[in-house]
This record gives structure tokens, sequence and C-alpha cells, in this order.
């Protein structure tokens, strides 16, 4: 949820770009439709923004905020340098492993090379890989089993071209699941590599 207001946040502030003496924000959603919220504010007054195509100018003759709005074809007008430069979103993708397995499946092949297009379009040296695990074993097995899945993935990523100083290597056991479970319970959406490519 953080990263999807943020997104609106930073969208709407990559619209900071109007004339010299006057700087309009206007609120936009994410690529998924969700909006986020942002206060504009100076020395004289505040307005939030806290809807799709919400928008506040600010500067000009006078120091007060002022509201307008912008709908999608006023969007498109008037921002259409910065909409053609802004980057791509961040693109998500999942590893699936066998209870207390790191070993990658054959259906795996598919997802790296999927990473390796979405690494290209970006060309992007920012990419998370994170393991998980559900919680049929100990803390600490749980753990240890995490990290030799993101290592796995990592090096089918490395075997691929990619530099591994591009990725940022994580694992949580099983403090971080998809879906809650009791102790001692199989889940497979648990036992996953999660790699965000940004």
């Amino acid at each position: 949820m953080k990263n999807r207001m943020m997104k609106s946040v930073m969208l709407g502030a990559m619209f900071v770009l109007s004339a010299c003496t006057t700087t309009t924000v206007v609120l936009v959603p994410d690529p998924d439709g969700k909006v986020g919220r942002v206060n504009v504010s100076n020395r004289e007054s505040s307005q939030l923004l806290a809807q799709q195509g919400q928008a506040a100018v600010v500067g000009g003759k006078t120091a007060t905020i002022k509201s307008d709005t912008f709908n999608a074809a006023r969007i498109s007008k008037t921002f259409a340098t910065v909409l053609q430069n802004e980057p791509l979103p961040p693109q998500r993708f999942i590893f699936l492993f066998e209870s207390g397995s790191a070993e990658l499946s054959a259906d795996s092949q598919s997802t790296v090379d999927a990473i390796l297009v979405a690494i290209k379009e970006r060309n992007s040296c920012d990419n998370s890989v994170i393991g998980h695990s559900d919680r049929t074993g100990t803390p600490r097995d749980n753990e240890v089993v995490s990290r030799q899945r993101a290592n796995a993935v990592a090096r089918a990523l490395v075997a691929r071209g990619i530099g591994e100083k591009c990725m940022d290597i994580r694992y949580y056991g099983d403090t971080d699941p998809v879906v809650r479970t009791a102790a001692g319970v199989s889940e497979p959406r648990n036992r996953r590599v999660e790699v965000e490519v940004r």
C-alpha cells in the first residue's frame, strides 16, 4: 500500500512542471488504479489532494494555492513530455518451491526469461530477490531454506548474464507469509522467491 501511495505522490510530483512562476501538482492513479494522497502547502495555505485529477496550482501573482481539476485528456496534453519519459513501473515475479527444497522447477526457466526481458526493457540494475518459506520446519531451518531459494534464483539470473551487483538478495524464512498459517502447516504459496525488477 505504501508503494502505491508513493507512486501516486511521485507521479504528482513529476507533474510539477509548469511555467517558471507557477507550480502545478496533479494527483494521478498508479498503473493498478490506486490513488494516494498528497498535501501541497506553502507559507500562506495548503491543499490536500485525495482524488484522481485533483490539482493544486502554487505561485503566480498570489501566494494562495488554487484548486484545479485535470481529466485524462488535459493531463495527456499538458504533460505529454513527462508522460513520454516516465519510467516503466516495477514488475514482480514469483518462483514456487517444493517443501524443504531450494531446487528450481522445470517451469522456472520461462520465469527467468520473463525477468530478463523486464530487466532489458528497463535497462535495470535495481532488482530484489527475496526468499521465503512456509512453517513446516523450525524457524532456523526455514531461514536457511529461504536463503537457499533466494540464492538459487540469483544464480539462475547470474548464469544468464545479470550481474550480482544488480541484485539485492534477502531472505525472511517464515516471517513474511502470503498466507498466515499455524506452525507446522504446509502452504505452497509461502514457499517462494519474489523478484522485483525496477
